[in-house]
């Protein structure tokens, strides 16, 4: 794996006094090869806005800033947002916003229209901004982030996949996939993981409204504690006896002892159905 940006990325470091911060799980994309790689598997469409959270030193950034299109840097640390300004001084369409990702409203921002979404994402906050984006992200239309190989293999659905409550929130959302797996010497400081591009596309009509989260608010007790049965997280969470929680889980074609991870989002959509028809609230 190439290392074109290395020398740059440790004089701009250095340059600013900086050290990689470990708090804010800070490993730097430094492979020319793997930043062009993510913009042409991207497809960008120059009508929609693209943000990038934790542009970083911007190695990503260069390669999206060539777009026509309006480009956003959302970075929350402040010396790399006084460099990205001068880095890309020359790019008008560009805008460098010091914001913390968790933090920032996407709704209000983009209100209405819809945008695409890159990232390089810390470990550390990984569940948690994702998350965000699902419930808060306002009109996204593509997201293209940048995860370690292990979070993203549970994520999306294939033979590694740990079901629970944010896979299937993707899944209400989005099809997603695996575009490509990323080396640990494409980062600078060098993880002790590989890393993985998971590409989410926006199902048509899906916003985060009422029926989600009282969906979900049904999913998530079923999945209150993994090692018990389906039937037990219901019983105990949402009340009614273990009998009617069989035999609402018969009725919905699934065995009477499955537990949640077996679940995929239809069979939930399904058990919710004929839970609201049996006259319980959640």
């Amino acid at each position: 794996m190439d290392q074109e940006l290395l020398p740059a990325v440790r004089d701009t470091l250095q340059s600013l006094g900086l050290r990689p911060s470990k708090l804010r799980g800070q490993n730097f994309l430094v492979s020319g090869e793997v930043s062009r790689h993510i913009v042409a598997l991207a497809a960008l469409q120059p009508q929609l806005p693209i943000i990038e959270i934790g542009a970083g030193l911007g190695s990503l950034s260069r390669m999206l800033a060539e777009y026509p299109g309006r480009l956003e840097l959302l970075e929350i640390e402040p010396l790399f947002v006084g460099y990205l300004a001068k880095l890309l001084s020359d790019r008008p369409q560009t805008r460098i916003i010091e914001a913390d990702a968790l933090c920032f409203n996407y709704v209000s921002h983009y209100r209405r229209q819809e945008y695409q979404i890159f990232g390089n994402i810390p470990y550390n906050i990984t569940s948690a901004l994702i998350e965000k984006l699902l419930k808060h992200g306002g009109n996204w239309r593509r997201m293209y982030l940048l995860l370690q190989k292990e979070a993203a293999e549970r994520l999306v659905d294939g033979a590694k996949r740990q079901n629970g409550p944010l896979p299937l929130m993707l899944d209400y959302f989005a099809e997603s996939e695996i575009l490509f797996h990323v080396p640990e010497d494409a980062f600078y400081p060098r993880p002790a993981v590989r890393s993985a591009i998971i590409a989410a596309s926006r199902k048509e009509g899906t916003v985060a409204g009422e029926d989600f989260y009282d969906l979900f608010r049904f999913i998530e007790a079923a999945f209150a504690q993994r090692r018990k049965t389906l039937a037990n997280n219901l019983c105990a969470v949402l009340g009614g006896s273990r009998g009617f929680w069989q035999e609402l889980i018969k009725t919905a074609g699934l065995p009477e002892q499955v537990r949640a991870e077996a679940l995929s989002l239809a069979d939930f959509k399904r058990l919710f159905a004929l839970f609201g028809r049996s006259g319980t609230e959640v």
